[in-house]
């Protein structure tokens, strides 16, 4: 009765409609069961029709995840002056006056206070957009993993029987499904999309803030930037092997299910040993899959810190080659 008025009371009027909602639809079956090469665009389309009414918050996330990128590289700036300022003091301090471009030294005074007041600011300004930030994706990547749970649930319960009577499609790999496949993709909205626009914001108002100082050692760091963007795309390479790997097999994420689910007729034929040996074969060959996939990830995050100072010591380098000639000063050189 329960399962007639709900489906009454999401009747559409017209005929079409409700073989549209009803429809076989599998977006997360075809994200475990084929590679991510072969999505088509349609299913792509298919899972953003989800978002259609949170495109402004997700604006907004995107935005404040763009202020927070930001900050980082305002705060070098502003951190340069105070070096810089800082050095001015010592050298008046020890009657250096005459040296040009050193200020009087109640004016520099005058300049570390204003720069003070501006790493505050820029706290307050760090504290509300990462807060926004944060609590824009997680309530999009909720609201985005409750409708694909709900859609998934309902066009289940609508399947014909031979569908469930597949391998593929037992109650242990449905609520798999349900659980992991929907927690994947509400870490994808809330944690990644977030990360990736405060990553790129990051990058482009560094390198214009150091080329805008510096053109000079602007563009030595923009050269030398692909050594840590190799290494995201080495990464992100890896990461979807491994989960692709994770993904055929999925045999100890449902096998527990049924087990739980049918315990009475395990105990009444005496499966505990044939189902136990079972899983321990599952769960060896994923452990073997992921300490393989984990020590190819090590190697490269080492690699990544390496390529990091690699970038810092080509910056100083040049940086000194360059206030040798006397083409830039320190103060450009540390910002």
């Amino acid at each position: 009765a329960e399962i007639s008025e709900v489906s009454q009371t999401s009747r559409p009027a017209d005929v079409h409609e409700t073989r549209r909602l009803l429809a076989p639809i599998q977006p997360l079956e075809s994200q475990t069961q084929a590679p991510l090469k072969e999505k088509t665009k349609k299913e792509d389309l298919r899972l953003m029709e989800f978002m259609t009414d949170s495109k402004w918050i997700i604006v907004a996330g995107m935005v404040a995840a763009a202020v927070n990128g930001s900050v980082m590289p305002v705060f070098g700036t502003i951190l340069g002056f105070v070096i810089s300022n800082l050095g001015k003091l010592d050298a008046l301090n020890k009657g250096a006056q005459e040296i040009p471009g050193v200020l009087e030294y109640d004016q520099v005074e005058s300049q570390i206070h204003l720069h003070f007041g501006l790493f505050l600011m820029l706290a307050v300004i760090s504290y509300i957009a990462s807060s926004l930030q944060y609590y824009i994706f997680v309530y999009i990547g909720d609201r985005y993993s409750y409708n694909i749970r709900y859609q998934y649930f309902r066009r289940t319960l609508f399947q014909d029987m031979a569908y469930h009577d597949s391998e593929e499609n037992t109650p242990g790999a449905i609520s798999s499904r349900l659980s992991n496949e929907c927690k994947s993709v509400n870490s994808l909205i809330s944690t990644y999309l977030g990360t990736i626009c405060q990553s790129v914001s990051a990058f482009l108002v560094g390198n214009v803030v150091a080329i805008c100082f510096s053109w000079r050692l602007g563009l030595v760091g923009l050269g030398l930037s692909p050594l840590l963007l190799v290494y995201g795309l080495v990464d992100s390479k890896i990461i979807n092997r491994y989960k692709g790997d994770k993904r055929k097999g999925m045999g100890q994420n449902t096998i527990l299910p049924d087990v739980m689910n049918n315990m009475r007729l395990v105990r009444s034929l005496n499966g505990q040993k044939v189902l136990l040996q079972k899983f321990k074969v599952f769960a060896a060959d994923e452990k073997a899959a992921t300490m393989k996939h984990m020590h190819l990830r090590a190697f490269f995050m080492g690699l990544a810190q390496l390529g990091m100072y690699i970038v810092y010591a080509g910056i100083f380098f040049f940086g000194a080659v360059f206030i040798s000639r006397n083409e830039i000063d320190f103060e450009k050189t540390i910002i």
